[in-house]
């Protein structure tokens, strides 16, 4: 859920979202597609009836969560703002894992 909020903000370029964009040192430009990316995947991972899309989605998510806590504390952010993105990670692995199941 997290993700689609996160999503549409950013395809939406909300304020907040920008600001944090500008912060770690990202175009605005680049929101639209990090937000739409982002969304379609919610979307694959929720219709689960193609695998492939479903594993691309995921796959496509790790990095973002990873990109996102590597961008923090390349930023000299606080560790609250550099675990979040590591949270989800975790969070995604373990559907991923219950979903094979």
């Amino acid at each position: 859920m997290l993700t689609t909020l996160s999503g549409f903000m950013m395809l939406t370029h909300n304020p907040q979202a920008v600001e944090g964009f500008r912060h770690l040192g990202y175009p605005e430009y680049f929101m639209t597609y990090l937000g739409l990316a982002k969304l379609l995947a919610v979307i694959a991972i929720i219709y689960r009836r193609i695998p492939v899309l479903t594993e691309w989605a995921c796959a496509g998510l790790t990095f973002t969560f990873l990109a996102a806590s590597y961008s923090h504390y390349s930023s000299g952010d606080p560790m609250s703002m550099v675990i979040p993105p590591l949270v989800f990670l975790g969070i995604l692995m373990g559907s991923r894992h219950l979903g094979r199941r």
